[in-house]
């Protein structure tokens, strides 16, 4: 193995690293393998061709990609390994942590779970199956909260004055426990900015009739607009259009 290499998926030379152990992808036996270390190979196998009817392929350690995540509020990225498998004449990107954690715990890759696979030192980049684990997402939301990677509230920066549409909004009244009415928004966006709270809350509210944060929330009448849209008044702005030039009375007898 190349020394220079801090991680094993660098090393697409070596066919077995120290502590390596190679276990069959489901779904693509005989064709496909990764390892505890999060490296994917193929394996020697015969393929269909168009023009000759089949042809022999040799197998090798995969090259992985990494996929950038901007956090714009840490103001960096996160880092995310995928490798491509061709099988069948079909493409298939998987992601590495993910697929290592699978295959390894006996996981089916079409199975879906409420969570998702973290790297337990944060490393995006080091998919070794000592270091994944998996966590709710509440959890995880717990996680990027604890590491300054989000916001402990959902806060919508420049939504102070937002474009009215009232041909599209729909006014929102919040409202206590007992359904007295408290304050009325323009719409969902209006009442969240205001509240500091998230929309899909106050739209789940809305529909099931539930609480949310501690109000009753439900549309308002549009007759709520009547005295709203006076405060917006259509104005058109001006075109700003090049001055012409003066006009020079040109005398022909010179």
């Amino acid at each position: 193995m190349n020394t220079e290499s801090k991680y094993p998926y660098e090393d697409i030379v070596t066919p077995l690293l120290f502590g390596e152990i190679w276990r069959n992808i489901p779904d693509f036996e005989g064709s496909f393998q990764v390892s505890n270390l999060g490296r994917v190979k193929s394996l020697d196998r015969t393929v269909s061709h168009s023009r000759c009817g089949t042809q022999f392929v040799k197998g090798r350690i995969l090259k992985q990609n990494i996929k950038r995540h901007y956090n714009n509020f840490k103001n960096d990225f996160a880092y995310i390994l995928q490798v491509a498998i061709c099988f069948e004449n079909k493409r298939h990107d998987l992601i590495v942590r993910r697929l290592v954690f699978y295959v390894f715990n006996g996981w089916k890759l079409t199975q879906k779970f409420d969570g998702m696979i973290i790297s337990s030192d944060y490393d995006g980049l080091n998919c070794r199956l000592d270091n994944l684990k998996f966590c709710s997402t509440a959890e995880h939301l717990r996680m990027l909260i604890q590491t300054n990677r989000t916001e402990f509230t959902k806060k919508r920066p420049n939504k102070e004055n937002i474009k009215p549409t009232f041909r599209l909004w729909k006014p929102v009244s919040r409202c206590d426990v007992s359904g007295n009415l408290i304050e009325t928004y323009p719409c969902i966006a209006h009442a969240a900015n205001k509240f500091e709270c998230y929309e899909k809350g106050i739209s789940l509210s809305i529909r099931n009739k539930t609480i949310y944060r501690g109000f009753k929330w439900r549309l308002a009448p549009r007759e709520f607009f009547d005295d709203l849209i006076s405060q917006y008044p259509a104005i058109k702005p001006a075109r700003n259009r090049k001055p012409k030039p003066p006009f020079v009375e040109v005398d022909e007898k010179k």
